[in-house]
């Protein structure tokens, strides 16, 4: 074997290689570590059966992750809803990308509530990922006229 050969079959062997790296990164869809940041929290007043529903906007600049449950205080019972009102065990999060919740679409239910949600007011949240760390934010309520506002907009 001449040692142009050689590397030849050197420079194929590292060009096999390095196409088997990223294609095992691509397939993963991860893309890197998360990197989450949530605004926009706000929850509907409650109705009088002692529910309500939030929405927000999940920005993610790095690799993909899933919301897999919500912390709300005085929340008897958080569910994860389509917008088909199904509840979800868990909320993909594409990786570079943001993932609206909004009324109309895909939501976090509220049940059970110890105490009226009244407009003007705040609840605290945390959201728990699976590769991210939690996330505390501050939901204010609003009205029923105030979400459909924004559902407009």
């Amino acid at each position: 074997m001449t040692t142009t050969t050689k590397w030849g079959a050197v420079v194929v062997a590292v060009v096999a290689l390095l196409g088997v790296v990223y294609f095992a990164r691509s397939s993963s869809g991860s893309g890197g570590p998360p990197q989450i940041s949530v605004t926009d929290v706000y929850v509907s007043q409650s109705t009088s059966d002692g529910s309500s529903a939030m929405y927000m906007t999940i920005q993610n600049k790095g690799g993909s992750d899933h919301l897999l449950n919500v912390m709300a205080g005085g929340a008897g019972s958080v569910t994860i809803h389509d917008a088909a009102m199904t509840p979800e065990t868990r909320l993909a999060v594409k990786g570079h990308a943001v993932t609206e919740l909004a009324p109309g679409g895909t939501h976090v239910m509220l049940e059970q509530l110890e105490q009226p949600l009244s407009p003007g007011t705040q609840m605290g949240v945390r959201l728990l990922f699976e590769r991210s760390a939690p996330v505390d934010v501050t939901a204010q309520v609003l009205s029923y006229d105030q979400v459909n506002a924004k559902a407009a907009a």
